[in-house]
């Protein structure tokens, strides 16, 4: 971007996160529109920015709850929980559901996507865990009643896809501590609950109680963060990438 800048070549920036990154902020400036993936940022005094949502590939959204069903031979009459991590999964939350999946089974079927290598609970009935899902991610956010996640901005909006009601444990110190200012973020529209990763163990199972065992406080979760997901943020990009290139055309 910064070779571009001096070539005179106009440069669009998208900023999935809450709290720009180094490398954005050091472009920003040069920047002709600063797309943004998420409302009411710091993000927002710079120049020139829009908010624009982030962009999510349709493939997430095409889930089937039969097919959710079928791949994790649940019933369909109880409640699902969803613990992950990313793609890399978090041995935090994995050393948690180890330790309370007999209590957690007792309140819901169980979902646990560990990470690549790391492992979850024994097998039982109502327990499905594989390492990461990939086309079958879809259809497991197809069933979910409950996730339990981490705060980057892709889950995020992920989850505000399905409307699915969430438990965020952000990543502290991260980069700019980007992943507490978009739990934060997300907080404030109401669509979830922010737990700090130190208090995992204190707080986590009687708010995964409470929310589970409330129907209608699962309702309004649902709703609310339904409100970060924009369906039209990748067209929103490609028009703002679009509006750029055509006051640069030649005269």
């Amino acid at each position: 971007c910064l070779a571009a800048a001096s070539l005179r070549i106009p440069v669009v920036l998208h900023e999935s996160d809450a709290v720009m990154g180094k490398a954005n902020a050091m472009i920003a400036k040069r920047a002709e529109i600063i797309c943004l993936g998420l409302p009411a940022t710091s993000n927002q005094q710079l120049a020139n920015s829009i908010v624009t949502g982030n962009p999510i590939r349709p493939s997430i959204l095409a889930g089937s709850k039969a097919e959710g069903l079928r791949l994790t031979g649940f019933s369909g009459t109880r409640p699902v929980l969803l613990v992950y991590g990313g793609s890399q999964g978090t041995q935090v939350f994995n050393e948690w559901v180890v330790r309370h999946i007999d209590e957690l089974l007792k309140m819901a079927d169980v979902i646990h996507l560990t990470g690549k290598g790391k492992k979850g609970a024994a097998p039982r009935t109502g327990y499905f865990v594989r390492e990461f899902a990939h086309e079958e991610l879809a259809h497991l956010y197809a069933i979910t009643s409950l996730a339990i996640s981490r705060a980057g901005s892709g889950n995020i909006a992920e989850l505000a896809a399905h409307g699915i009601p969430a438990v965020l444990i952000p990543i502290e110190g991260l980069a700019q501590n980007h992943q507490v200012r978009n739990a934060e973020i997300a907080a404030a529209q109401g669509g979830c609950i922010v737990i700090s990763q130190q208090a995992i163990e204190g707080k986590l199972r009687e708010c995964v109680r409470v929310t589970l065992g409330d129907e209608k406080m699962r309702e309004q979760l649902s709703k609310k963060i339904g409100t970060l997901h924009e369906p039209q943020a990748a067209n929103r990009i490609a028009n703002a990438v679009l509006e750029v290139m055509e006051n640069h055309l030649p005269d």
